[in-house]
């Protein structure tokens, strides 16, 4: 199964019409503005680069899109707007990254991401250190 299509103005223009789809079935966000489907037809090539490491290519990887377009839908109905907008489709795709995503984009790889983690807790521990003992029942003794 193909998890890019070729970026070409045909394919931006099924995007468009999954983004209108999406909003039509799920009924309580507003429809958006040009600029916004723009944003997420960007974001769609930048995701098939990044993700599945092809150029000139479009994710077909709608699960992803379709949240980013409900997220967007919702900062829109959380401002009142009518309409979502650029503002609501950037901060969208900022904010509606997988975790996965957000941990390489924190830490560069899993593999440092582990390492924080681990340096981190060998600190909170060692805070700790002196107080190990304090608590210890020695009444056996």
């Amino acid at each position: 199964m193909n998890t890019t299509m070729q970026a070409i103005p045909e394919n931006a223009e099924k995007i468009g019409q999954f983004i209108a789809q999406e909003i039509n079935i799920d009924g309580k966000i507003p429809h958006a503005t040009k600029e916004a489907v723009k944003i997420l037809i960007k974001e769609a090539k930048k995701r098939a680069y990044l993700i599945d490491d092809q150029k000139d290519a479009f994710t077909l990887r709608l699960r992803d899109l379709g949240g980013v377009i409900r997220m967007a839908g919702d900062l829109a109905v959380m401002e009142d707007s009518s309409i979502i907008t650029k503002k609501h489709m950037s901060l969208a795709v900022i904010k509606s990254l997988s975790i996965e995503d957000q941990i390489l984009k924190r830490y560069e790889s899993y593999e440092k991401a582990i390492q924080q983690d681990l340096t981190s807790s060998h600190v909170i521990q060692d805070q700790h250190a002196p107080f190990k003992n304090e608590n210890v029942d020695r009444s056996y003794l």
